[in-house]
């Protein structure tokens, strides 16, 4: 058993090394394609990844397998860091194809990838602390565990608001935002009422408090 324990874990890594960075180009190059109308369901897709909701619940998903902060920080720099290379690039090609047929210069496409990196570094340590928050007993564990759904809904709240305010110019956007919304609310609700559950599970089951019960 310890033998075969201690590969899983080794080959898990391995195939998360693989496995994420591919991901990772594929959201970026989805989000450009989106942005261009060059797949089928462009129209909502650009609304999905193509905001920041999309990318944080991406970089979440790549982190959750970590099993303590740093790999978790690991996990979602390995996916968020090629998504936003393979996007910068690919943006700038398209923009010089398709709006005035001259690429912008290296320099300021150099300046906008390391813009978004660094965002993307700081997007994974949330990501990651978050993460490991939810393991932690108590407020903070149900904190954490809505802390993300809290953000989305915020999130498609205030664009859908300015969408309304600008005089619905942007009915993609509107239209996402109507299924985010409740969607990231419900999901909050659920989590965080299951990790109290699990919380309150976990306590009657431990030894300690058996004795304060006896007691």
């Amino acid at each position: 058993m310890r033998k075969v324990t201690s590969e899983v874990g080794p080959r898990s890594s391995v195939w998360a090394l693989i496995a994420l960075p591919l991901l990772g180009v594929g959201l970026g190059a989805v989000n450009v394609a989106a942005n261009f109308d060059l797949i089928p369901g462009s129209y909502w897709m650009a609304k999905v990844v193509g905001r920041e909701w999309g990318w944080l619940l991406a970089g979440f998903a790549a982190a959750w397998a970590g099993k303590t902060w740093k790999s978790s920080l690991a996990r979602a720099l390995t996916l968020l860091v090629p998504a936003v290379a393979t996007y910068v690039a690919l943006d700038a090609a398209m923009i010089a194809r398709t709006i005035d047929g001259t690429i912008s210069g290296p320099g300021l496409v150099l300046v906008e990838g390391i813009f978004w990196e660094v965002a993307a570094i700081v997007a994974a340590a949330g990501l990651a602390a978050v993460r490991r928050l939810i393991s932690v007993d108590g407020l903070v564990g149900m904190a954490a565990t809505a802390a993300l759904p809290t953000y989305i809904a915020y999130s498609a709240w205030t664009a859908r608001r300015n969408a309304v305010r600008a005089g619905n110019d942007d009915p993609a956007l509107i239209d996402v935002t109507n299924v985010l919304l409740p969607a990231a609310l419900i999901v909050g609700a659920v989590a965080t009422l299951a990790r109290v559950m699990t919380q309150q599970s976990s306590q009657r089951k431990s030894p300690g408090a058996d004795v304060s019960m006896d007691a």
